[in-house]
């Protein structure tokens, strides 16, 4: 996707939802599947088997697991394969987009700029400095919900109704502010990028949102 989301973008775990991943390269929508460029690159594969043997970080919105950190040595943005059924690399995790309506509108290529734009519309929603915690929770809740919110609007009124999903919506939205959060200056201008994509990959956005979606790297 030459928009932000082409391969899949901005991935991680945001803190006070339960969204959080996105479509294939990098911020903005941070990214997804079908995304044009090269192969190669580190595998996060099983390094977070436990989950609990990393060490979580959080920003603004955002936690990442260092086991979910992991070297991108390709020369150009990943490619996503997109289908319909179990992903062969997370077969039980929840292939949110994992179904014919989703994998027809992320295969477009048009995915990750919109959620890279929707991303970026929405960073006044960010939590302030010295918030309390149940502020930052309910800050970043409504600024993930508006996210989700805004790319499934913009898919359905842009390539297709329904949109996509709203599962499938929190995934690109786990990685566009994850992106927003490590990534800005590499991500925001153009989410293919390789420096972009090498900082998700080494920010833990990336692996999260592979996880979340269920569409496949190619490797």
């Amino acid at each position: 996707m030459k928009s932000w989301l082409r391969g899949i973008g901005w991935v991680a775990v945001l803190v006070c939802t339960s969204a959080a991943c996105g479509d294939s390269s990098s911020p903005g929508g941070a990214s997804g599947a079908g995304g044009s460029g090269g192969s190669g690159g580190s595998d996060g594969g099983d390094i977070c088997a436990n989950p609990d043997a990393g060490t979580l970080q959080t920003v603004v919105c955002v936690t990442v697991n260092s086991c979910e950190k992991v070297s991108y040595t390709g020369a150009a943005a990943p490619t996503y394969l997109c289908t319909p059924g179990k992903s062969t690399k997370y077969p039980d995790g929840p292939n949110s987009c994992r179904n014919e309506v989703d994998c027809m509108i992320i295969n477009t290529g048009l995915v990750r700029d919109m959620v890279r734009t929707c991303a970026l519309s929405y960073r006044d929603r960010e939590p302030a400095p010295g918030a309390s915690e149940p502020e930052r929770i309910a800050a970043c809740k409504t600024e993930a919900d508006l996210n989700t919110a805004c790319v499934k609007d913009a898919t359905a009124t842009k390539i297709m109704q329904p949109g996509i999903s709203d599962a499938c919506g929190k995934c690109y939205t786990q990685i566009a502010l994850c992106s927003i959060a490590f990534c800005l200056a590499d991500c925001s201008a153009n989410a293919d990028a390789i420096e972009c994509v090498k900082c998700q990959f080494d920010n833990g956005c990336r692996v999260p949102f592979e996880k979340c979606s269920g569409v496949d790297r190619q490797e």
